[in-house]
């Protein structure tokens, strides 16, 4: 039986500006919803978390330094 759950992710991330500056931010409200058995939990946040960032801002670099993740909102 295959099911799903919908989180919301908050996650640290070091960036680098297009003009070289370096800043960490906190980043929140990130949606992300979990196929339970398509992959892992881990995997769908970590890939929820660099979309957003990737989408949101005009970076020359970044890294997620840490997530959290809420309970199931929906399943």
């Amino acid at each position: 039986m295959s099911g799903y759950s919908e989180h919301v992710l908050e996650a640290t991330v070091d960036v680098v500006t297009k003009d070289g500056q370096e800043h960490t931010l906190t980043v929140m409200g990130i949606p992300v919803t979990w196929v339970w058995g398509a992959t892992s939990r881990e995997a769908v946040e970590l890939w929820a978390i660099l979309d957003y960032v990737s989408d949101h801002f005009q970076l020359d670099s970044f890294s997620v330094v840490s997530y959290t993740s809420s309970k199931a909102k929906n399943h």
